[in-house]
């Protein structure tokens, strides 16, 4: 039996899935991105698809709903996801910094006849 919620959350999932493609052939994202979005997009589609089954393979770790593991997965993405945006953007800064450093240090070059 195929809940509402289940549609709603498949359709959401094939929209990402082609929202993906379209970034990838815009060039926005990479081979890398684009293997790591589908993979979790159909994760998700596998997720949804499957509650049944997961739900009597939660029922050890004492978590009541698949609703549940849901929101625990997807707390635990969305800190690290949150995390590795952390990094990529002090990584970022430092590298801005090391660029304005060089440029700072880099000699007037003069042009024309008076230095002017």
């Amino acid at each position: 039996m195929v809940y509402q919620f289940e549609i709603v959350g498949i359709f959401f999932a094939l929209l990402m899935i082609y929202v993906t493609y379209l970034q990838y052939k815009r060039k926005t994202i990479g081979n890398v991105a684009l293997v790591f979005w589908f993979f979790f997009w159909f994760a998700g589609i596998l997720l949804i698809l499957f509650h049944p089954i997961i739900n009597a393979l939660i029922d050890p770790l004492n978590i009541v709903r698949v609703m549940d593991l849901y929101m625990i997965l997807a707390f635990l993405f969305l800190f690290a996801a949150v995390f590795y945006l952390y990094i990529r953007l002090n990584k970022t800064n430092l590298r801005l910094a090391e660029m304005a450093r060089i440029v700072a240090l880099k000699p007037v070059q003069k042009s024309g006849k008076n230095g002017r």
